[in-house]
């Protein structure tokens, strides 16, 4: 439901301003490019914490 309203939201303003919508989407990818080491080392960790011992 989230992706529907994400992707209707993002059409219905890039009819009115296309190039601003253009623009902070790139801003929000290179956002979301630069913390992913973080998310990535994270879900490793909390992989390896919850994995049984034997």
């Amino acid at each position: 439901m989230i992706y529907i309203l994400t992707s209707l939201l993002i059409i219905i303003l890039s009819l009115f301003d296309h190039q601003k919508t253009l623009k902070g989407i790139k801003i929000g990818l290179k956002k979301l490019f630069k913390n992913t080491p973080v998310f990535l080392n994270m879900i490793i960790l909390a992989a390896v914490k919850i994995l049984p011992v034997n």
